[in-house]
């Protein structure tokens, strides 16, 4: 699921970047909010494990970096191709 969160953050992250002319630091920062979200729900709402629900803090704050880490790359493919294209 959490692999699923890093690709859906991705992709969103290339959506908004087109979409938001003017605030788009938003199509990073909402995006990376997926991972985290994902990871909280997997620890709460849908329990795997124990060991999942006691180290779900640090696994948020790992989610948080890779998200950004997705999103940001999103942003900079669709910015790429949009170049690319002579958009």
């Amino acid at each position: 699921m959490e692999f699923a969160a890093l690709i859906a953050a991705f992709v969103l992250a290339a959506f908004l970047r087109n979409r938001w002319q003017r605030r788009r630091i938003f199509a990073i920062v909402i995006p990376a909010a997926l991972v985290p979200l994902a990871i909280t729900f997997d620890s709460f709402v849908y329990p795997a494990s124990p060991e999942v629900q006691m180290w779900w803090l640090i696994a948020v704050i790992t989610g948080a970096f890779y998200g950004l880490v997705a999103a940001g790359l999103g942003y900079a493919c669709s910015a790429f191709f949009a170049k690319q294209r002579g958009a």
